[in-house]
């Protein structure tokens, strides 16, 4: 699926769908757990339980963040944002490096969070997200990058 990036106003449109990558992470990663369960020194009786509850929670995770909905995030010229046609009163785009985490608060108080993988934003998206997104201000703004945590 193609990042969707509206090229009609200044705004910044996003289009966002589950990561790939992670979908396929997730079952490794509780497969990684069940041998660190057998290499652990728990008792013989609870590793084997506890490495199929591992590998299960993992594809349990992994089905459920496939099926997760697509999303469009918008942000406007006036720096009010939009996800999936719902207007967000507080949103903030965190970056660690090329993964953009999005945490947005709707007009019901529900939190919003998305996590933009780079298979799911290109660089055009990144770029784009960076400059709509409202820049830091405060002492954080003061600090070198590497120092905000």
């Amino acid at each position: 699926m193609p990042e969707a990036i509206s090229r009609a106003c200044p705004a910044c449109r996003v289009a966002w769908r589950p990561s790939r990558w992670v979908v396929g992470v997730l079952p490794l990663l509780g497969i990684g757990g069940a041998f660190g369960v057998f290499a652990s020194g728990l008792p013989t009786g609870v590793q084997l339980p506890l490495a199929v509850c591992a590998v299960l929670w993992s594809l349990v995770g992994a089905w459920r963040e496939h099926r997760r909905p697509p999303r469009v995030f918008m942000v406007r010229s006036d720096q009010s944002a939009i996800l999936d046609d719902m207007p967000l009163h507080d949103h903030h785009v965190h970056w660690r490096g090329p993964l953009a985490f999005l945490r947005a608060r709707d007009g019901d108080g529900r939190v919003h969070r998305l996590a933009f993988w780079p298979d799911v934003l290109g660089a055009r998206g990144r770029r784009a997200l960076r400059l709509s997104s409202p820049s830091l201000t405060g002492p954080l703004a003061a600090q070198p990058h590497g120092m905000r945590g």
